[in-house]
């Protein structure tokens, strides 16, 4: 029998809060009335959909001056007035652009494979269970739950709260359907591990397997920084990736080609009907990887590590020079 699904809520994003289609366009068109004043509080929620500053402004920038050159001729006539509805549209564009990389596709493929996706993570990884029994259970966040079973490790190992965070609400489901009636011990949260739906300091320990492989390294850095602001002073996280030598990418696996990242793959998941899900994944060697995340400011890596097909990195949070 299927067991009955658990009553922790699962809470939504904050993406998931703003306007959406032409009721966006509605919002942005009705607040270009507003002065020049409005346009930081107006823009804040969709500032929050991009994992790179960087990358917005220049989005921004560069969609707004495009604008005003193809659009000089009726400039004069519309003033201050037309600037501040460019600016306006031209965030909201960048926005969407935001979340239109490769690696954005990885949310609707763990949807589609979340039906079968258990049947092979059926047991947890040895190194995860080894680094749970270290702990002093209290808090704990699993970002990147999966189908759940590093979640059910944690219960059994007698964690005091869990919070199970998944970028897929399949998974989330799937999770729930293997868990079962937890009571109040699991919270689900339906969101992105670079902006994790929780206050500051509010967990002990983070674990996060098989999941920031997912991201291009730049935006796993952002991930790792928000769990640095999760954790509570002296607490650990537990992060592990694939190594691109794992049997996974070696059988499935093929080089892509998209210019986004140069240790990026599409691995593909053999779903139950017979089709393939290609899922993005950022696959460096574990030297790399390691320059890459040993320079965090309040996180101290001590421990790095091949383990499988795994590259495993654990940290401890210190304060940060300067405070």
């Amino acid at each position: 029998m299927e067991p009955s699904p658990p009553r922790s809520p699962v809470y939504s994003r904050l993406e998931d809060q703003e306007p959406k289609g032409l009721a966006t366009l509605c919002y942005v068109i009705f607040l270009g009335t507003f002065e020049w004043g409005m346009v930081i509080p107006t823009l804040w929620p969709l500032l929050q959909r991009m994992g790179s500053p960087e990358m917005y402004f220049g989005l921004v920038i560069g969609t707004f001056s495009l604008t005003r050159v193809i659009c000089q001729p009726i400039i004069g006539a519309l003033g201050d007035r037309f600037d501040f509805q460019v600016l306006l549209c031209s965030c909201l564009l960048c926005s969407a652009l935001g979340g239109s990389g490769p690696w954005a596709t990885v949310e609707a493929a763990y949807d589609k494979i979340s039906a079968n996706f258990a049947e092979s993570r059926r047991f947890p990884w040895p190194f995860v269970v080894q680094w749970m029994r270290t702990s002093h259970r209290d808090t704990l966040l699993v970002a990147g739950c999966g189908d759940g079973r590093h979640v059910q490790s944690a219960l059994d190992l007698g964690f005091r709260r869990i919070f199970a965070l998944d970028l897929s609400e399949g998974m989330l489901q799937a999770a729930q359907r293997r868990l079962g009636d937890s009571g109040e011990s699991v919270v689900f949260l339906h969101g992105d591990t670079r902006r994790v739906p929780l206050p500051d300091e509010s967990v002990q320990d983070v674990l996060s397997c098989a999941v920031l492989h997912h991201l291009p390294l730049a935006e796993s850095r952002a991930a790792l920084e928000d769990f640095r602001r999760l954790l509570r002073p002296g607490g650990r996280l537990l992060a592990s990736c694939w190594d691109p030598r794992a049997k996974a990418v070696a059988k499935r696996g093929k080089p892509a080609e998209d210019g986004i990242d140069a240790h990026a793959y599409w691995v593909a998941w053999r779903c139950a009907d017979g089709s393939d899900v290609q899922r993005w994944y950022n696959l460096p060697p574990l030297e790399v990887r390691r320059q890459s995340w040993s320079d965090i400011p309040g996180l101290l890596l001590e421990r790095v590590e091949l383990d499988g097909d795994n590259q495993v990195f654990e940290w401890r949070k210190v304060p940060e020079s300067g405070s």
